[in-house]
């Protein structure tokens, strides 16, 4: 007999991580800065420091020339446009001060608008994530799943009067009484519920098998089967 070890590499289905926002924009070097980094860079290697401490230098050189880099933050693909956002701006500066009759009419018009804008907005995308996923695959199950802007939770538990819970409050809230109920019980334990199942076990005894009702069975057995052909029993 050989034995031996087998490693199956599986591929795993890991999920995506969606990057930072906040990038680093990359230099536009020049050649009077691209001289004087470099002459930065030098001067902090030399041959008659350790190696470690040429490394060190070096990273803090360059985590030093990162820090100095402007952050450009991405555009995130969001619902509200241009216009909306203008709008948006607009009824803020309107709600710093005081206000007249004349601010609050103009903040319900703007407001109207707004609603009005996010409304066309939210229509226009869905319609694109449609038309998107039904020319490329004709069905509309993950068009349904990148409009979900939610994702239940514990999906379809109940509390004791039968109510579904679904807020994560409320959900926390029933298994901690739960779990406190059913630690805190004195009345019936796992032991006693082990050892009770025990004792009629033991109680019962399996009943006797007649050898009539053995020879019976054998006898009513199809050819080529225990005994056989050659009659010889299993005893």
């Amino acid at each position: 007999m050989i034995r031996c070890k087998l490693s199956i590499a599986v591929n795993r289905n890991r999920r995506i991580i969606k990057s930072r926002n906040n990038i680093r924009d990359l230099p536009k070097v020049s050649g009077e800065s691209a001289k004087y980094w470099e002459n930065k860079f030098m001067d902090s290697l030399s041959t008659s420091v350790e190696i470690q401490k040429q490394y060190n230098k070096l990273e803090s050189e360059i985590k030093l020339l990162l820090t100095q880099l402007p952050r450009n933050k991405k555009e995130e693909n969001k619902l509200i446009s241009q216009e909306t956002k203008y709008l948006l701006d607009r009824r803020k500066s309107l709600y710093k001060g005081k206000r007249n009759k004349e601010k609050q009419s103009e903040i319900t018009k703007l407001s109207k608008e707004i609603n009005r804008n996010i409304s066309h907005e939210k229509k226009k995308k869905r319609q694109k994530i449609f038309e998107k996923f039904i020319s490329r695959t004709g069905a509309l199950r993950k068009a349904y799943k990148e409009l979900s802007d939610k994702s239940e939770w514990a999906v379809k538990l109940k509390n004791r009067r039968g109510k579904v819970l679904s807020r994560r409050p409320d959900i926390i809230k029933e298994a901690t009484s739960f779990y406190k109920e059913l630690y805190s019980s004195n009345d019936i334990s796992y032991r006693d519920e082990v050892g009770r199942c025990d004792s009629t076990s033991t109680d019962t005894e399996p009943e006797i098998i007649l050898r009539s009702e053995i020879d019976y069975v054998i006898k009513t057995q199809k050819n080529d089967k225990a005994p056989g052909r050659d009659n010889i029993g299993n005893e």
